[in-house]
């Protein structure tokens, strides 16, 4: 026999003048199990994790479409002889993002993991000088991933990932039309090259009691790797990139309403342009949750010797953020929040991110205030 479980969510995200629209679809399909050797659990939207009958493997099929448009840029219409001729001048990025993973277990706390993800990255009218014509686009549809989970005990959890990745450019939906001439977006669109890379991760987690230890190391090789010019939004490539490094944190749950966590990161290669890399960086943060609200703080000191697209990470940074679960409007949950962001600019921690997109409007310090609903 088989089970077939689906849940399907939907999320929406607006920032500065430009809106989007996510649409998400997943799937996990998995036959049944006699023994108790493997507990399959599943976590639906805006539910507790509950138990369901023991699973071989678990197969997770997932598709997504994010869009974003300048609002700010009105549609462009005229009337001739045949009637009136319209057309949406606004720019607008598109990212759709799919992925296929099967997950199942080896021996007694064992799993292995095996399948592959893909992305498109798209930008409509990315250039004020002819709408339409100005698209700046890049896809891969098969990027291989794998990965094993091994539970030493009850407090230890070992795991290795390997997976290859695809950024591209996607701005044109938040930042609007570039303002090069028809020859320098020509020669951009001709020489702009996504972002590949191959991934290889150990990672450890140890809890004793309040007190929450991980660590773990990468390596990256990165191909064409990408970036903005300066402080510009002006997409550029570095060349290739290798990193290996390695990473610790701790977290102590004092009470509880309050904790604390400190992270350290250590990262060395070398760049095609930038020539040697070394960076790094300690991170101490500190939560604290009362009721209905929750509020966080993390500040920020990094070291990076680098140069080329890389040389834009500032020595110190804080962020934080604040929430508030207001009482039910209508039956249905809502939670305010403010977050003051300051991205990190370290090529150890953009080089591994694996979103698909690379985007100006994420490097830059913000304030954001925000309103969730669940529907």
């Amino acid at each position: 026999m088989q089970a077939l479980r689906s849940a399907a969510a939907c999320a929406a995200l607006a920032a500065g003048m430009g809106a989007a629209d996510a649409q998400t679809i997943g799937a996990a399909v998995a036959p049944a199990r006699t023994d108790d050797a493997f507990r399959y659990r599943a976590t639906a939207l805006g539910e507790a994790p509950r138990g369901v009958r023991d699973r071989d493997h678990d197969l997770a099929i997932a598709l997504q479409r994010r869009t974003t448009r300048m609002g700010a840029t009105p549609s462009w219409s005229a009337r001739g002889e045949t009637g009136t001729l319209s057309y949406d001048v606004r720019a607008r990025s598109r990212v759709t993002a799919m992925r296929v993973e099967d997950r199942f277990a080896i021996a007694d706390g064992l799993t292995a993991g095996i399948g592959w993800r893909g992305y498109k990255v798209s930008n409509r009218n990315a250039n004020a000088t002819m709408a339409g014509a100005d698209r700046l686009a890049a896809h891969d549809w098969f990027l291989p991933q794998a990965s094993l989970a091994y539970r030493a005990g009850a407090d230890l959890t070992l795991s290795l990932g390997y997976r290859e990745t695809l950024r591209a450019f996607e701005g044109a939906g938040s930042v609007g039309a570039m303002g090069l001439t028809r020859a320098g977006f020509d020669t951009l669109r001709a020489t702009l090259r996504p972002e590949q890379s191959r991934q290889v991760r150990l990672d450890g987690q140890w809890t004793v009691h309040d007190v929450n230890l991980s660590f773990g190391g990468f390596h990256v090789d990165a191909r064409d790797a990408l970036g903005f010019a300066g402080r510009s939004y002006m997409p550029v490539n570095s060349g290739a990139v290798a990193l290996s490094g390695m990473s610790g944190a701790i977290e102590h749950q004092l009470t509880p309403r309050l904790a604390w966590s400190a992270r350290y990161r250590r990262a060395r290669g070398h760049s095609l342009v930038a020539g040697a890399l070394r960076e790094d960086e300690l991170v101490i943060g500190g939560a604290w949750r009362d009721g209905a609200w929750r509020a966080t703080v993390a500040a920020r000191r990094a070291v990076a010797l680098s140069s080329g697209a890389w040389a834009s990470a500032p020595a110190a940074r804080i962020e934080a953020g604040v929430e508030y679960d207001v009482a039910p409007v209508a039956g249905r949950p809502l939670r305010l929040s403010a977050r003051l962001t300051d991205p990190s600019r370290l090529a150890s921690v953009r080089l591994m991110e694996d979103t698909g997109a690379v985007r100006a409007a994420d490097r830059a310090r913000a304030v954001m205030v925000g309103a969730t609903m669940a529907w």
